[in-house]
Formats: structure tokens, C-alpha cells, sequence
């Protein structure tokens, strides 16, 4: 059973299931806290295979995700660094 990372444009997408991307935890080999180009605390994964919104999958890319908080992007990295684990082994 894999676990698998969503991302959507906005909220609304979500109820639709129209999503940006999709990648499966075990294909993150990489997550990185950073700041995006306005200051805000942000994180990036590195993931070596994805899918897209038209649901093909695709390759190595480096996906940053914007946070309210420093601790949210803090809760954020420690939980997809603990699900990743967990999809590997």
C-alpha cells in the first residue's frame, strides 16, 4: 500500500480532484526548509518521479510548497520525512 502526496491549486480543487501533482512517498528523496521568493517559510521536495494534472507520470522535479508558519512547515517536513520512511520500509 503506497502513501501518496496531493497538491492542488485551491481548496475547491480538491472536492473535484483536479490536482497539480501527485507523487508517491516512496519517490521523495529529498525535503529541504526554505523561504519562498516573498520571505514566507517554505519546504521543497525533490521527488524523482510524479504525476501530473493530466494524470501521466513524469520525472525528476523539485516541488516548493508555501506555509503560513515556521511551524507549520516544521510540522510539515517532520511528517513527510516520517511517512516517507514508513513507505520504504
Amino acid at each position: 500500500n503506497q502513501f501518496e502526496l496531493t497538491w492542488y491549486a485551491n481548496k475547491e480543487d480538491v472536492s473535484t480532484d483536479k490536482y497539480l501533482g501527485r507523487v508517491k512517498l516512496s519517490f521523495i528523496f529529498e525535503v529541504v526548509k526554505e523561504t519562498d521568493k516573498y520571505g514566507n517559510p517554505a519546504f521543497c521536495l525533490g521527488v524523482s518521479m510524479h504525476e501530473t494534472l493530466s494524470k501521466k507520470e513524469a520525472g525528476k522535479r523539485d516541488v516548493t510548497f508555501a506555509c503560513q508558519t515556521i511551524q507549520d512547515r516544521d510540522r510539515w517536513t517532520a511528517a513527510i520525512d516520517y511517512l516517507k520512511t514508513r513507505a520504504i520500509y
